[in-house]
């Protein structure tokens, strides 16, 4: 999705507070722009998003709820996906910077110091575990042996396969404890949220969490929900789960559908369990979009194509 007409579409999206019964408030009402994938800093007080898309974009960091918004990333012409360290010292990103693909970085959220590259694999997505020992990515689709992995950073050579890709997995999130991976996959038809051990991978076992379709799914802090993203109409189902030495889960129920506008192109739980941050189209004072907005239904296959080059 991006704005059609001009200098003035940059105002077209805006990030926003979302309770669990679907009530709707401002971040910072002055805030807007083509923001997507945002993600917040452990503590909350900081928000990455990323700017543009495919495949131009940039990732910016603000302090929440109405303090500046400053770009992070200067080189290359995608840089995107953003995720945060434990320690919410660091912005871990995607980037095009360098030849043979996207490739993950991490770069301090002040802006300060140098990027560093975290692998030379190409990837569509990452995320650091919240101990810090882990990087858990999904490789590009023309990997030699494309899949969902993970690695210790400086102490593997070689990295662990998760999930082999055979229906298009990815959408990966860790537990807060750190002994779950869940993700998606269309190996049942539509694209469902399944569950498996960390690091053990679904060669051990897993689970399928959704029914009639899901993506997106996200943890509560306390790692005894699992929320994903639910179509026809967008909504957002909680199912409560049980993940200790196993894993099993419960009954799902709808927590509210999308608000008007919301994209669905990331969002987030809060650290304190008791909202969301999602992005929707800016609404003029009559309640319709104050921008146009054209919608781009093979977004991911234009950024497959990118992270695959």
């Amino acid at each position: 999705m991006y704005g059609a007409g001009g200098a003035e579409t940059t105002a077209s999206l805006e990030a926003v507070w979302v309770s669990h019964d679907g009530s709707v408030s401002f971040i910072d009402s002055s805030w807007a722009g083509l923001l997507f994938n945002p993600s917040l800093s452990p503590d909350g007080s900081m928000m990455a998003v990323q700017v543009g898309v495919a495949p131009t974009a940039d990732v910016w960091v603000k302090h929440l709820d109405r303090g500046p918004f400053s770009r992070l990333t200067f080189d290359g012409r995608f840089n995107g996906l953003p995720s945060w360290t434990s320690d919410g010292k660091s912005v871990v990103f995607l980037s095009d910077r360098e030849e043979g693909g996207v490739r993950p970085y991490r770069k301090r959220a002040d802006g300060s110091g140098a990027p560093t590259r975290l692998s030379g694999v190409a990837m569509r997505e990452v995320q650091y575990s919240r101990d810090g020992q882990w990087l858990v990515y999904v490789t590009a689709p023309n990997a030699a042996k494309p899949g969902i992995y993970a690695i210790r950073v400086g102490q593997d050579t070689t990295p662990v396969l998760l999930v082999p890709r055979r229906y298009d997995e990815n959408g990966i999130r860790l537990s807060p404890d750190g002994r779950w991976l869940a993700y998606t996959s269309m190996e049942s038809g539509p694209r469902e949220v399944f569950v498996c051990p960390f690091p053990g991978g679904a060669a051990s076992a897993r689970w399928q969490v959704s029914v009639e379709g899901g993506s997106q799914p996200r943890w509560s802090p306390d790692g005894r929900e699992l929320y994903y993203l639910a179509p026809n109409p967008d909504h957002v189902v909680a199912v409560s789960v049980m993940a200790g030495s196993t894993f099993s889960a419960g009954e799902r129920h709808t927590l509210f559908n999308l608000p008007t506008g919301a994209t669905t192109f990331g969002w987030e739980v809060t650290p304190d369990g008791r909202r969301f941050t999602m992005i929707r189209a800016r609404a003029g004072p009559a309640g319709r979009n104050a921008r146009e907005l054209v919608v781009v239904e093979n977004f991911f296959e234009e950024l497959r194509a990118k992270v695959g080059k």
